[in-house]
């Protein structure tokens, strides 16, 4: 699960590099580009794992699993990024 916080990180990171709005649909777009140019079979695997992840999520009939999140840990980590300011 720690390796898939770091991964969605990473496409939102991209996201907001690039000025664009972070959402659901932005971020499965962005996992799919990192996913289609992965170099290694392993890092491929962990892109569909998050993208997978992220489908389970995006579906509103699906079990509110908000408190299993990757992203939820970014707001309890210290060294995360704060862009509420």
């Amino acid at each position: 699960m720690d390796n898939m916080e770091k991964i969605i990180g990473e496409a939102a990171y991209q996201l907001l590099i690039r000025n664009e709005k972070i959402t659901v649909a932005k971020l499965n777009q962005q996992l799919q580009l990192m996913a289609a140019d992965a170099v290694t079979s392993q890092r491929k695997s962990e892109m569909l794992a998050a993208l997978d992840w992220l489908q389970k999520y995006r579906h509103l009939s699906a079990v509110d699993e908000r408190a299993n999140s990757p992203l939820r840990s970014l707001i309890q980590k210290g060294d995360s990024i704060d862009l509420s300011k």
